[in-house]
């Protein structure tokens, strides 16, 4: 800026507002006309710097750069350099700390002064909230390997494994301590999941399946039920790294198993659920046949499906033989050589092809 007389106003003095900074690059300031006592005079005429009149969140960085030095520096103050301490990578992004599990990251020290007496240290984030160090090193620069993925690592909601870089060093005859957080992506966390029976009705229940595994991109649920005579029956359910789903219609006492899979580019983990049969109470045609034998009584059985169709009418000795039948629930009505009968619901499992004596 010009010199002006002493006294004089500034609202008056500045008619327009081709004002700069008396420098060699002459820095162009804010200058509104009309005049504003708040604002003239006071900012850069720029956007989205440091001493910009106004500025939007999340649209530029507000670092102290080299403008504001500067004129600050020409205004009569002084730049003290400091101890301080800096931890910068050569390729991992210095701001976000993301790197992943596969590949070496290399770092150094940043210091206005030499630093000496180097102590690096880099360590792993564990489920108890502790820290596991993976390694130590002495020497101006350090890196960190591939990392091998334990499940006793914690992980973030994103899969992340997390960590840090500690780095101890003299600066200016001083101990000085900087730290730098790291996030390893990896490949999937270990599937949790959970099963949940929900009765329907005497014949058939529905399974609640719940399944999560961190950072997965791709969870893949194939549950495979048995129930019927020479097929599986399959049902496949993707989702990202969360996945809650119902499958329906499955027969009480037969063997149904879950194949879990988590996928990211990283890697592919798996588990698996298996049960040889979720109760219905009912009685077994074995338990039937075992009950004929033991009392003598019977005069005949007639077999019907649950829709009341008559299926089979047994001899008088009482043994089922159950090969024509399908897997599934039946109603059988037991005849008594007094006259009286009974009716009873029972299974005829998938693995039960032979005759029953």
């Amino acid at each position: 800026m010009s010199d002006f007389p002493a006294g004089t106003d500034l609202f008056g003095f500045v008619t327009g507002n081709n004002v700069h900074w008396k420098t060699a690059d002459g820095y162009k300031m804010y200058a509104k006309s009309p005049f504003d006592r708040n604002l003239s005079l006071k900012y850069f005429d720029s956007d989205n710097e440091l001493m910009s009149p106004a500025f939007k969140a999340q649209t530029g960085n507000r670092n102290i750069d080299s403008k504001v030095t500067q004129v600050m520096e020409d205004i009569g103050w002084t730049a003290i350099p400091d101890n301080l301490l800096r931890i910068k990578s050569s390729n991992m992004n210095d701001t976000t700390g993301i790197g992943n599990i596969n590949d070496s990251h290399s770092f150094y020290a940043e210091s206005h002064y030499p630093a000496t007496d180097y102590l690096w240290t880099y360590k792993i984030r564990k489920n108890d909230n502790s820290f596991e160090t993976v390694a130590t090193a002495s020497s101006p620069t350090f890196s960190i390997n591939p990392l091998t993925v334990s499940d006793s690592y914690y992980r973030t909601e994103h899969g992340d494994i997390s960590g840090k870089i500690t780095l101890q060093a003299t600066v200016n005859g001083a101990p000085v301590t900087a730290e730098f957080n790291i996030w390893l992506e990896a490949s999937p966390a270990n599937i949790d999941y959970d099963v949940k029976i929900i009765r329907k009705n005497e014949w058939y229940y529905n399974m609640e399946v719940t399944a999560y595994s961190a950072g997965a991109t791709n969870l893949k649920i194939t549950l495979t039920d048995y129930s019927i005579i020479g097929q599986i029956l399959p049902n496949t359910f993707y989702n990202r790294q969360y996945v809650k789903y119902t499958f329906g219609y499955l027969y009480y006492d037969s063997p149904v198993s879950i194949e879990f899979e988590s996928q990211n580019s990283y890697g592919t983990r798996t588990n698996s659920y298996y049960t040889d049969g979720i109760s219905s109470q009912h009685t077994d045609l074995n338990q039937l046949n075992n009950n004929a034998e033991k009392y003598g009584i019977i005069n005949r059985k007639e077999i019907y499906s649950i829709t009341s169709h008559l299926k089979l009418i047994l001899a008088a000795d009482g043994n089922i033989n159950s090969t024509n039948l399908m897997p599934g629930i039946y109603i059988v009505k037991t005849v008594y050589k007094d006259g009286s009968y009974a009716s009873e619901k029972v299974i005829k499992k998938a693995a039960h092809l032979q005759t029953y004596k």
